[in-house]
């Protein structure tokens, strides 16, 4: 090899000399770095290339762990490795093999599939690690995968994840198992009705904290953590496409948490979409003729979805009142108009709704309003079902 090839840090006549005089671990160690640096620099010919590939065909074989580990920490960025040698380090122990199996583009599907399948957590949690991990991958790591690899896999933007995933994960290691709630919640774009899930616990998880710390009462806790929940649900339907807040909805039916509270406090919100989705889903009509129903085809349009829909019959009015508003209002884009909107609905529905005598309105709080039409008779905080 040509000795312009070794100047400085790089391998050279000396250190092959040494290695062959004293073919020591620190020898071997000293030519494993070098080698494989020069190698991924793209520095040699195709004749030292092929050279170079064979002796890191021999140091893989090294009863000295950290000489493999050096090959494996230096090649696993390089596209030009040969495939025979990729395999050979990813099948290595998992303390030699990961930096490899986490970054390196040699790697093939089929390999990252059978390390899956090979049921070694660590290295699981390095093909979750990848910066990018396509569905089927991200599939099996689901259905496989030990609890630290599909944490990390969560945790992993870069993974793709659909719904049916996501629910997955849910399901085989618990809504309650709390170190996958914060990496879920962080990931960007996640399903709304899996946000729903986890918030339903999270939720549950507040209260009985609060409970436990504060001398306060068990009813009220709730009904501040509940609020906030149902808040917080409405919050995500925000901007959100039809096929989107359907889904939320759904889960809140399946989670019997749709109630007349929430579809109230959506209108009151200026979260129309939310409330319209939830009336198509309990009424069975397609969003798009509740539109029309409620906005085109006068105030029947309403009612006859909202008994379709089986709702609590005492509270149409408040509905009615709310939509009414909605009618007439467009949000005007200036500062706190959505809290100016609020406010309409709910002076409209104190106005018209004889929900209490002689109630003055000192406030904007919708909390205010939902407790005041709750101490009506009937169903308004129970779930609406079939």
């Amino acid at each position: 090899m040509p000795d312009k090839l070794y100047m400085g840090s790089k391998l050279s006549h000396h250190d092959i000399e040494l290695l062959l005089k004293n073919p020591d671990v620190e020898n071997r160690l000293n030519t494993a770095d070098k080698l494989s640096k020069q190698f991924v620099d793209g520095q040699f010919s195709v004749d030292e290339k092929n050279i170079a590939e064979d002796i890191f065909r021999i140091m893989l074989k090294d009863i000295e762990g950290r000489v493999r580990k050096v090959l494996s920490t230096n090649l696993c960025t390089t596209a030009i490795l040969p495939h025979d040698i990729a395999k050979a380090i990813a099948s290595d122990k998992a303390e030699i093999a990961n930096p490899f199996i986490q970054h390196s583009p040699t790697l093939t599907l089929d390999d990252l599939v059978g390390i899956v399948k090979s049921g070694d957590e660590d290295k699981q949690v390095a093909v979750a690690s990848r910066k990018s991990v396509e569905e089927k991958l991200s599939k099996l790591l689901i259905e496989e995968g030990k609890e630290r690899a599909v944490l990390a896999l969560v945790s992993n933007d870069g993974a793709v994840i659909d719904e049916q995933g996501f629910n997955r994960v849910l399901d085989r290691f618990g809504d309650d198992n709390v170190k996958f709630h914060t990496p879920l919640i962080r990931r960007k774009n996640i399903p709304i009705n899996i946000t729903a899930r986890l918030i339903d616990k999270v939720s549950g998880e507040l209260q009985r904290y609060i409970v436990a710390t504060y001398d306060l009462p068990t009813d009220v806790v709730s009904n501040l953590v509940l609020s906030s929940r149902d808040k917080t649900m409405i919050g995500l339907s925000h901007g959100a496409e039809d096929e989107q807040i359907r889904s939320l909805v759904r889960e809140l039916i399946d989670q019997r948490r749709l109630t007349p509270s929430i579809m109230l406090r959506s209108l009151c919100m200026g979260e129309t979409s939310f409330f319209e989705n939830a009336l198509s889903e309990l009424a069975s009509v397609p969003v798009h003729n509740v539109r029309l129903l409620i906005y085109d085809a006068g105030r029947l349009g309403l009612k006859s979805l909202y008994e379709k829909a089986k709702m609590p019959g005492n509270l149409y009015p408040a509905f009615r009142a709310a939509v009414d508003v909605v009618k007439e209002t467009d949000f005007d884009g200036l500062e706190d108009d959505q809290a100016r909107f609020s406010r309409r609905v709910i002076e409209r529905i104190l106005t018209q709704v004889d929900v209490e005598q002689n109630i003055n309105l000192l406030t904007t709080d919708i909390d205010y309003l939902l407790g005041k039409i709750g101490s009506l008779p009937g169903s308004y905080s129970q779930p609406i079902v079939d």
